[in-house]
């Protein structure tokens, strides 16, 4: 596998065409990328500020075949062996959650999702000063990672695993504060567990959060899950 170090980028836009390349695996005109880093920019302008820009890219990664004008179209040479570590989560988390669809109780799907989970390390180019290019993309691998959460914590709470499954949705209401079946299954766990109280107390601050944040109440589901709670009824 290709590693190009930190310590290789001498300017911040040459990485940042890079990771741009590497997340449109089928690559893309000098057209789109001038849109994407330059929007006000003439045709000329692109021209010279891509191949400027093209130029330090390259001097960075020391070489010149690892990206390649391919069908009017620049794109990563990926038989060198370059790998974008969020692809790998990506396909690692799907597959894993697929399998976990298939058989809910799967213990080897199960463990192949948590360590796929475990490859997410926080929203994509967070810490980067990159275009809105990137938006886009960060929301799809936010919901991959959420949406394995949500699977795993299902898993969890089949095979009765409910103190495990409480800390799962504990992180997926972290990630989405206004996923409700997140809280609604976090309240199921936390009672199951041996939590009713904190279940109770749960559904009151998600109560607030709607309220505040939102103007709206819980769906029905979630209020007869309290419902039943409240009058100390197994859940």
């Amino acid at each position: 596998m290709f590693v190009t170090p930190h310590s290789a980028w001498k300017y911040a836009r040459p990485r940042e065409l890079f990771l741009y390349l590497l997340a449109h695996p089928d690559g893309r005109t000098r057209e789109q990328i001038g849109l994407a880093f330059w929007p006000d920019a003439s045709a000329a302008q692109v021209k010279n500020n891509f191949h400027v820009m093209l130029h330090h890219l390259r001097r960075a990664l020391g070489r010149t075949d690892l990206v390649v004008f391919e069908h009017e179209r620049y794109r990563v040479n990926w038989a060198l062996g370059v790998e974008l570590d969020v692809t790998r989560f990506e396909r690692e988390a799907t597959a894993a959650r697929r399998a976990l669809r298939a058989n809910p109780t799967a213990a080897d799907a199960a463990e192949r999702l948590r360590s796929a989970l475990q490859l997410y390390r926080g929203d994509f180019l967070v810490d980067e000063n990159a275009g809105d290019w990137h938006l886009e993309m960060r929301d799809h691998l936010h919901r991959v990672w959420t949406d394995g959460l949500m699977a795993l914590g299902a898993h969890l709470t089949a095979i009765e695993a409910f103190s495990e499954a409480v800390d799962v949705y504990r992180t997926a209401v972290r990630a989405d504060a206004l996923n409700e079946d997140a809280h609604r299954q976090l309240m199921f766990a936390l009672a199951r567990s041996g939590h009713r109280g904190e279940a109770l107390r749960h559904y009151d601050r998600f109560v607030d959060l709607l309220a505040s944040d939102l103007g709206a109440r819980p769906d029905r589901k979630t209020t007869a899950l309290y419902d039943q709670l409240r009058k100390a009824e197994t859940v």
